[in-house]
């Protein structure tokens, strides 16, 4: 027996890979954990904003979007504008599917500055 020459795949692989897909929970791609931003007090609160960015969605019907359990609104596409605030965040991102909602890890982030 050939240990390892040849591949062998499931007769519906490309089924597999989408069920996995989508049971598969969704990730806070942006911000990563641990990441550190800055505020700076010469720029308008307004023009500091991170944008919220998540992987492994899957087909969603809706998404939403939260730091520190408050709700960040989000664009069709997906991703959200949160504007920095000093301190300890989490951001989370929540995908309905046909399956009910998924909920992402929560990934802390730190802010230095005020606001």
């Amino acid at each position: 027996r050939d240990s390892g020459s040849e591949e062998i795949n499931p007769p519906n692989r490309e089924n597999c890979e989408s069920v996995h897909r989508q049971s598969a929970r969704p990730v806070v791609a942006f911000p990563r954990p641990g990441d550190v931003f800055k505020i700076d007090p010469s720029f308008s609160p307004e023009a500091q904003q991170i944008r919220l960015k998540a992987e492994n969605l899957g087909a969603w019907k809706d998404l939403r979007w939260s730091v520190d359990g408050k709700t960040v609104p989000s664009g069709p596409e997906g991703t959200a504008w949160w504007r920095l605030s000093g301190g300890r965040h989490r951001a989370r991102v929540r995908v309905l599917r046909e399956s009910g909602w998924i909920e992402s890890s929560a990934p802390a982030f730190f802010v230095a500055g005020d606001r």
